[in-house]
């Protein structure tokens, strides 16, 4: 399709309840009285609608609806509770960046220099505007004059018309006000479609596109038109749409269309009644400024016809006009009481009341309520599991939109800059939302270990979840090498205690047995690399027992006459079959 045609209505007609709605979360997102009041009443002063029954009726009868009296100035405050939750939102899914995973070296080193050029941060700002009108647009952008290679933007929900097929985004085109000087508006228009875009001016008015014009006509778009291959349209080389939309939420409860949900849909009413709320506390806080009746007699008159005036700072009054009586003849101090409890309280109900609306716990705005206490990782999840259950629902969203946008990049960026990358769609993992407590997961990693459940190279991972497979890999190697250190060490140590064991055999300081129990017992103590005891029997170590047993029948043998225990033709060693003792079980040696 092409750019619309000439006196086309903009934005489309078929969409005008949609940007109506739009620019009332707008409203709301930007928190400016002055917008508020035009969304809520589009004609200035009283109007017959707010006696009218109905929808029109209720809109108008809303605090924001209601006309200011003639002659009284706009006191109406606004609590900015709209945009701490779109901006909530954005905290919660991008405050630490998800990881980006391509199996290709090359690819993985671009998309780094991506990020290190600012990939999340117009993504973040997408989010921000997304959770306030339902949803956003990331688009690929790249401008020779501007930088080398491509980036990513993200265009507001408002300012886009897309044109979906089975819920899928086909195409959509970007507009706008380049100015806006009294009934003229130019309009810069930006269609995406699969493998080209095409590019628009347009001199019109409020409602209408009017005529198209060239783009040198305005200096903002002149240097667009050198990029032109054919007639208004730029070539991109590659198949894919270089535009995608990601909900915030779905279903949407107004439209059956695939345009997501606001965080704000359903609870407008909410946030009218707490801006009245805190609007009527103030009110009170202006009325009840201190006051005083003074009588006419302490007045001082400024001449005939001039009235009279009462001087507070004046020590010394003097009677002008009457005397005093018993009832009016007294200063007076006049100040109505501020209900602060009562606004307090009805404010902080709504809040609460606005927050679980919007699909979040009270903890994620009120951090101050875990500085209470020292509490874990699991009880901060599940005072604030409200939240988390919205952000797992909106990572589904943006999940795919994001690998899709990020290889759609690499592409544009090996078609049109010559990148060296390979294009792949990448694996995008978001971090847990709450960082684990590390003394559970060390107690953890324990528990697993010595029920022999957990390899080293799982042990890693679990500690550092955020290292990517080299780091994970050196990180096993020197675990790994310093238990052969110790091993080496334990049978060194092994080796040196059976020799000293056979020289003491030898002088008789010990007999064989004993011998045989001591090494038994400290082979036992010895663990293997995954922390578990060492069987003496069933390893390399019990080897070195036996070397050890046979070391001190040796050096007995060298020693002992004739006939003695150990030498050919004597008794029977403890301990051996036929011998007078019985090798001792294994543990420690009572003396």
């Amino acid at each position: 399709m092409a750019l619309p045609e000439n006196g086309a209505i903009w934005p489309p007609e078929h969409l005008d309840d949609h940007f109506a709605q739009l620019a009332m979360w707008r409203a709301w997102w930007v928190g400016d009285p002055k917008d508020l009041t035009s969304q809520h009443q589009k004609l200035p002063g009283n109007r017959p609608s707010q006696y009218r029954g109905g929808a029109v009726g209720l809109i108008a009868r809303t605090f924001w609806g209601k006309p200011i009296p003639t002659g009284e100035q706009q006191t109406k405050t606004h609590v900015p509770v709209a945009a701490d939750i779109a901006s909530m939102s954005a905290d919660l899914l991008f405050s630490e960046p998800p990881k980006l995973t391509v199996p290709d070296q090359a690819t993985r080193d671009r998309i780094e220099e991506f990020i290190e050029a600012g990939l999340w941060t117009p993504i973040r700002e997408g989010a921000d505007s997304g959770a306030a009108l339902g949803g956003c647009y990331l688009r690929v952008v790249w401008d020779r004059e501007v930088a080398d290679s491509p980036w990513l933007g993200h265009v507001d929900a408002d300012c886009a018309v897309p044109e979906f097929r089975f819920d899928r985004l086909r195409a959509v085109t970007f507009w706008h006000e380049i100015s806006h000087a009294g009934d003229r508006v130019v309009r810069f228009l930006e269609r995406h479609e699969p493998g080209k875009i095409l590019l628009g001016l347009y001199e019109g008015n409020a409602s209408n596109l009017g005529r198209k014009i060239p783009l040198t006509d305005s200096p903002e778009t002149a240097a667009l038109a050198g990029s032109l291959d054919e007639g208004d349209t730029i070539e991109t080389g590659i198949e894919e749409l270089t535009a995608f939309y990601v909900p915030n939420m779905g279903p949407n409860k107004v439209w059956r269309l695939p345009f997501g949900r606001s965080d704000y849909q359903g609870i407008e009413g909410l946030m009218d009644e707490l801006d009245e709320t805190y609007s009527s506390w103030h009110r009170d806080i202006r009325l009840a400024k201190a006051r005083l009746k003074v009588p006419e007699y302490m007045l001082a008159s400024l001449g005939r016809g001039q009235g009279a005036t009462f001087d507070t700072d004046r020590e010394l009054l003097m009677p002008v006009v009457s005397t005093p009586d018993s009832v009016h003849g007294n200063l007076e101090l006049f100040q109505p009481a501020i209900r602060w409890e009562e606004h307090r309280e009805t404010a902080s109900e709504l809040v609460q009341a606005i927050i679980r609306g919007a699909g979040y716990s009270m903890a994620t705005f009120s951090p101050s309520d875990d500085a209470a206490g020292a509490i874990t990782a699991t009880e901060i999840k599940q005072r604030k599991e409200r939240s988390l259950t919205t952000r797992g629902r909106k990572i589904s969203y943006w999940t795919p939109a994001l690998a899709a946008a990020v290889e759609v990049l690499l592409k544009i960026d090996v078609e049109l800059f010559n990148g060296k990358a390979t294009a792949q769609k990448p694996t995008v993992e978001f971090p847990d939302a709450v960082s684990p407590d590390p003394t559970e997961v060390a107690t953890t990693i324990q528990t697993l270990d010595s029920a022999a459940a957990m390899s080293a190279v799982v042990k890693v991972q679990t500690l550092h979840p955020d290292w990517d497979e080299d780091q994970v890999e050196e990180e096993v190697a020197r675990l790994i090498g310093s238990d052969v250190d110790r091993a080496t060490t334990a049978m060194n140590a092994i080796a040196v205690l059976a020799a000293n064991l056979g020289k003491a055999f030898a002088v008789g300081g010990v007999d064989e047995a004993t011998a045989a129990a001591i090494m038994e017992y400290v082979l036992s103590k010895v663990v293997d690399e995954d922390g578990n005891p060492i069987d003496a029997g069933s390893t390399d170590f019990g080897g070195a027992a036996e070397h050890a047993e046979q070391v001190a029948r040796d050096a007995a043998a060298a020693k002992a006459p004739p006939g003695a225990p150990g030498k050919p033709g004597g008794a029977s060693a403890p301990g051996r079959p036929g011998g007078a003792g019985k090798r001792p079980a294994s543990g420690p040696v009572k003396r």
